[in-house]
């Protein structure tokens, strides 16, 4: 599983910004997790659409969240996790934990790759198959 940073369109060093870390790439059937640290309000969206907190807390939904509050130089923060243990391709999408903000984080459901193995196949040359005599 491979973490990046997504890169916030608002400056990094404004607190009021929410910074995102987590999985951007995973294959169906993986378990993701996105995390922001972020000022109040804390509210997930996905594609610009709310997720119903309500429907996750009581497990008819495929998140799972987790929220802390922190302090940080005097300001409080919140820490909000967002994960699912198996990825759907309906899972891709824009992921926001403050709708009040522009940054977000991508995150892109991939089908499993197969290996293509070459088939076996001879090579016959049509000049052996003659009788010279």
């Amino acid at each position: 599983m491979k973490i990046e940073l997504n890169a916030a369109k608002e400056n990094p060093n404004n607190l009021n910004s929410p910074f995102y870390i987590g999985d951007s790439n995973v294959t169906i059937g993986q378990k993701f997790s996105i995390q922001c640290l972020a000022r109040p309000p804390i509210e997930w969206h996905k594609d610009d659409q709310p997720i119903q907190m309500h429907f996750i807390r009581h497990s008819r939904e495929d998140y799972n969240y987790v929220q802390n509050d922190k302090s940080m130089d005097g300001n409080r923060l919140v820490e909000s996790s967002l994960s699912v243990k198996h990825a759907l391709k309906r899972h891709s999408g824009k992921y926001k934990c403050n709708v009040h903000h522009g940054n977000f984080h991508m995150l892109y459901v991939h089908e499993l790759q197969r290996e293509v193995k070459p088939s076996h196949f001879e090579v016959i040359d049509e000049d052996d198959d003659h009788d010279e005599s």
